[in-house]
Parts: structure tokens; C-alpha cells; sequence
């Protein structure tokens, strides 16, 4: 049974300065799947940004967090 583990795990993904790693290096030195997309859009044609918002899918096993 988890607790808090079950949201703090997925949560990583989205806000890597939740987790602590070895040797006391914290991972906000790490991005976010969100800021990840955001910055590979951004960096895309003005033009052809909605297109690849709008083309964004989650799979695998991850997109069953709730």
C-alpha cells in the first residue's frame, strides 16, 4: 500500500526539485516533461507551434497517473 509515495513518484516527472538525489545534488538541475515541451515548441516556427501543441500525446504507463 502507498501513501504519499503514489504522488510524489509521478509528480518527478512534472517537477524534478521534488526529489533528492545522491551526494546532495537536488533535481531541480534537471526539467520537467512540461518545460521540456515548452522549450523544443518555443524554439519551432511561430507558425506551426498550434500544430504541434495540438499533436502532444502521453502513452505508456505514465499516462494512467491520475
Amino acid at each position: 500500500d502507498f501513501s504519499s509515495e503514489r504522488f510524489r513518484i509521478p509528480e518527478a516527472l512534472f517537477d524534478p526539485s521534488v526529489v533528492q538525489m545522491r551526494g546532495g545534488m537536488v533535481g531541480n538541475t534537471m526539467l520537467g516533461c512540461g518545460h521540456i515541451v515548452t522549450t523544443s515548441v518555443g524554439m519551432c516556427d511561430v507558425d506551426v507551434r498550434p500544430a504541434l501543441y495540438g499533436s502532444v500525446v502521453v502513452t505508456g504507463g505514465n499516462s494512467f497517473i491520475q
